[in-house]
C-alpha cells in the first residue's frame, strides 16, 4: 500500500487536526520546502489527500465567490435600474441589501467560523432573497411620491402598506433558514445561522435604514 509495485512510487500517509485554510497551506509549504532538502532534485513530492483537495475546493470556491457576488450586486441594480428608471435608487437599494452580507462577514471573522464550501455560498444566496424587501419598500415609496405625498407622509404610508408583508416574509426566511441551524452537521448548522442572522438583520436595516436613506436623498427621489 506505501510502495507501488516497480518502485517507483512511494506515499507517506500523515495524520492531522488542522482544518484552517490558512494552516493547512502553512503546512502544505514547509512539507514541500522540507521534501526540497531531503530529496533529489529528480524527486517529485506532491502533498495530496482528501483533506487537501477539500481545501483547494474550498478556495477555488471562496475565489469564485467573489466574482459571483460582485455579478450578482450588477444584475441585482440592472434590475432595480430598469425598474424604478433610477441608478441612483438602485445604489440606495444596494446598501440595505447588502449591509447585512458585509455583517454577516463581521460575524464570521469575530466568533471564528470558517470560510468552507458551505459558508462561501451565503453571500450569493442571501443578497438576492435580501434585496426583497428593499423592492417592496420601493415600489410603494414611489407609488406614494408620485401621488403628490412629502417624502415624510410617502415614508409612512409605504410602511403601512408594505410593512406586514416584509414582517412575514422575513420572518418566515429567519425561522426557514434556522432549521438548518438545529443540524449535527456543522457546515450545515453553520449555513442556517448565518443566513437566519442575514434575514433578521436584512429586515432591520429595510425598515429602519432604507427610509431614512428615502428621507435624506430626496433629490434622488424627486427623479424616480
Amino acid at each position: 500500500d506505501f510502495l507501488s509495485s516497480d518502485h517507483r512510487y512511494a506515499r507517506i500517509v500523515a495524520r492531522t487536526h488542522l482544518f484552517s485554510s490558512s494552516e493547512l497551506h502553512t503546512t502544505i509549504d514547509r512539507i514541500n520546502q522540507k521534501a526540497a532538502q531531503l530529496f533529489p532534485a529528480d524527486f517529485k513530492v506532491q502533498v495530496s489527500g482528501s483533506l487537501v483537495l477539500m481545501n483547494r475546493t474550498s478556495d477555488r470556491v471562496a475565489a469564485e465567490q467573489a466574482k459571483s457576488l460582485i455579478f450578482s450586486v450588477l444584475l441585482i441594480s440592472a434590475i432595480v435600474v430598469m425598474l424604478f428608471r433610477s441608478f441612483k435608487i438602485a445604489c440606495l437599494a444596494m446598501i440595505p441589501a447588502g449591509l447585512p452580507v458585509f455583517l454577516c462577514f463581521g460575524l464570521m471573522g469575530w466568533s471564528g467560523v470558517s470560510l468552507n464550501v458551505n459558508t462561501s455560498l451565503i453571500a450569493n444566496v442571501a443578497i438576492g432573497i435580501a434585496v426583497n424587501n428593499c423592492v417592496h419598500f420601493l415600489v410603494h415609496f414611489q407609488r406614494n411620491v408620485h401621488k403628490g405625498l412629502s417624502i415624510a407622509a410617502a415614508t409612512r404610508e409605504s410602511l403601512k402598506n408594505a410593512g406586514a408583508a416584509m414582517l412575514a416574509a422575513s420572518i418566515a426566511l429567519t425561522l426557514g433558514f434556522l432549521v438548518f441551524g438545529l443540524s449535527k452537521f456543522v457546515p450545515i448548522s453553520q449555513f442556517g445561522l448565518l443566513t437566519a442572522f442575514i434575514m433578521g438583520t436584512d429586515l432591520l436595516a429595510n425598515i429602519f435604514l432604507l427610509p431614512s436613506l428615502m428621507r435624506f436623498c430626496r433629490a434622488s427621489v424627486n427623479g424616480v
